[in-house]
């Protein structure tokens, strides 16, 4: 990143601290962490002073029957050692007295400081106040002076980026002025050799019939009009010189010379040529010792600066785990393959954790999370931690303030620029809720709905309140109805029966119809079509529906309504990824029980899929 913020000043001095901002994003410190305010990093980078929040890192994990916090990472120049014995003074004194034990496992492989939670303790007032208390969460003061003509002068980061640059300056004009003056000496010295070479006779003539030195010396510079430094280097030339080889080399290295001093005046009077030696060099160092980024930047301090100035709006792939894990991927990793091939691992599953779903938004877009706790949270999809193929992501708990028992169970990253939230639950419940009842979440969620035993929410999608929808459930039955007649209702209530299910079946998804869309249907064992949605007969609500694809031993994993221009992400159990075309899944009757879309692995099934929208996401 500082190499990048300095080729990026080095032709243009003028650009601004915004603009550097998004390139050199802040520190970074070897024991990574979290770094929490952003308005600090611009204050220092404006003015050269000002302070940065840096949090360590701590997860809830299940040990035996035992809920413990687990402390993985803490803020650079803390010690270890210190902040366990803090910890300890805070449970004498009975500010954190949901602590049963603390003990440090940390070995050669990282950190690890685990703290035994009692059976009653509340984990989201435990850790916020972990985090109040000890140095789990610390200031880090920045103050950029240094000696400038000999005088100490607070700097911005852009003076210190600039300074550096001109220090560059003159140290490569320094150099170059050196290795001129070298270059100059020596082909100076070959050009009296070369002549001393073209004299051979005369030359050797003189050395044999001068007294000494200093008379062979006189003699030859007046023979061959050089200087005494010339002379003394033919007096010491070894007589291996004169053969044929070793002339032709003495024309090629004064050749040689005389282009590497061009080179060297181009750099002193050509401030283009001085520029790109400069570029050049610290792409090197770059190559050499650039190294990936320790340290996470929150972007929750968001006043002082835009988030759209810092970070790209890539459209991004949203992978959500059984055990509660996500991450965030770039779309542009996985490329189209054809209808029924065996996909590829999106991600890397714990050990009998497995897919629960997937999604997609873009970077800047606010994610909503949707708990079996009723609960609704956000957060920026940027927040998400971005992870290879070959990664399983972020505990959940870490990035929202869930309670131990606590799981996301939907996720919506839609547009919220409708009148109405509307929700279906597991067991066929809807639910229709005005929007300005979540336009402005706190950080610790709000109560979105009141949910029956066993329940939760599967699916969600922000309408005007007039529109058709079509839900289906896991054996096969679609019901479309328009939800006009459904009223809104507050954030405690339960919703209504969406459709009607029987003992062993539930509600798996719905969609809005849309004119020139069709209904994607895809099942566990990765067969999938498409059917036009006059298939589906318009009824009331609450029905059981009728069958929209046949089923034989699996059941209807998701359903989209889909253009012939879109594509599809399917992800199975394993993580196995696949993407298509919509135009290649043929439309078929709502008897027919579809063609392979994905060549299944002995045991796996279809969790989800994603809709990727050329127009928006």
């Amino acid at each position: 990143e500082v190499i990048d913020a300095l080729l990026f000043l080095l032709r243009d001095r003028e650009k601004s601290s915004d603009d550097i901002l998004k390139i050199l994003r802040g520190p970074d410190f070897p024991t990574k962490g979290i770094i929490t305010n952003i308005s600090g990093i611009k204050s220092y980078f404006e003015t050269g002073k000002g302070s940065v929040i840096i949090k360590g890192r701590g997860k809830f994990e299940k040990i035996g029957k035992t809920l413990c916090y687990i402390i993985y990472e803490i803020p650079y120049n803390v010690n270890k050692a210190t902040l366990i014995k803090r910890i300890v003074d805070l449970i004498k004194v009975g500010k954190l007295k949901e602590i049963d034990d603390i003990r440090d496992e940390s070995s050669k492989e990282g950190i690890r400081i685990v703290i035994e939670l009692k059976k009653n303790a509340n984990s989201q007032i435990f850790e916020k106040k972990l985090y109040e208390y000890t140095e789990l969460k610390t200031s880090f003061p920045v103050n950029l002076v240094a000696l400038i003509n000999g005088k100490p002068k607070l700097l911005s980061v852009k003076e210190v980026l600039d300074s550096f640059l001109s220090f560059r300056e003159e140290v490569v004009l320094k150099r170059t002025n050196y290795e001129l003056n070298l270059e100059k000496k020596e082909l100076k010295i070959l050009n009296g050799i070369k002549k001393g070479i073209e004299k051979l006779d005369d030359v050797i003539k003189i050395i044999k019939e001068s007294k000494d030195r200093n008379e062979a010396k006189k003699n030859l510079n007046l023979l061959l009009s050089i200087d005494d430094e010339q002379s003394n280097a033919i007096l010491d030339m070894r007589l291996s010189r004169l053969v044929s080889y070793e002339q032709e080399k003495l024309i090629e290295d004064i050749k040689n010379k005389e282009d590497r001093i061009k080179n060297l005046n181009e750099i002193v009077t050509k401030r283009e040529t001085l520029l790109n030696v400069i570029e050049s060099e610290l792409l090197e160092i770059k190559k050499k010792f650039g190294d990936k980024r320790k340290s996470e930047i929150l972007l929750e301090d968001e006043k002082e600066i835009k988030i759209e100035e810092m970070i790209n709006d890539d459209k991004v792939i949203i992978f959500l785990t059984k055990d509660g894990y996500i991450k965030r991927s770039l779309i542009s990793e996985f490329t189209i393959q054809n209808r029924g091939g065996k996909g590829i691992k999106g991600l890397k599953l714990g050990r009998e954790d497995s897919v629960y779903d997937i999604f997609f938004t873009s970077n800047l877009k606010n994610i909503l999370f949707f708990t079996n706790f009723g609960k609704v949270y956000n957060l920026l999809a940027y927040n998400i931690p971005e992870g290879s193929k070959d990664t399983k992501g972020e505990a959940l708990h870490i990035l929202l303030p869930l309670n131990p028992d606590e799981r996301v169970t939907c996720i919506y990253t839609g547009e919220i620029n409708k009148n109405y939230l509307l929700m279906f639950t597991k067991n066929g419940k809807i639910k229709k809720v005005e929007l300005k009842n979540i336009l402005n979440l706190r950080k610790n969620g709000i109560k979105i709905i009141n949910l029956g035993e066993n329940d939760y929410v599967k699916r969600v999608r922000v309408v005007n309140g007039d529109e058709n929808i079509i839900a289906a459930t896991k054996n096969g039955f679609f019901a479309k109805f328009n939800i006009k007649k459904i009223r809104a209702q507050g954030r405690s209530a339960r919703g209504v029966r969406g459709i009607k299910l029987s003992k062993d079946d539930e509600f798996v998804s719905f969609d809005i119809e849309e004119n020139g869309k069709l209904l994607f249907i895809i099942t566990s064992n990765g067969k999938g079509k498409r059917i036009n949605n006059d298939e589906i007969n318009l009824k009331n609500r609450g029905i059981r529906g009728v069958r929209g694809i046949r089923l034989k031993g699996n059941y209807v994993s998701a359903l989209r309504s889909v253009k012939e221009d879109e594509e599809i992400f399917v992800i199975t159990e394993d993580g196995k990824i696949i993407r298509i075309e919509v135009k290649k899944v043929p439309i078929q009757s709502r008897n027919a029980s579809g063609v392979r879309i994905i060549n299944l692995d002995k045991d796996d099934m279809v969790k989800g899929i994603a809709l990727m929208r050329n127009e928006k996401i």
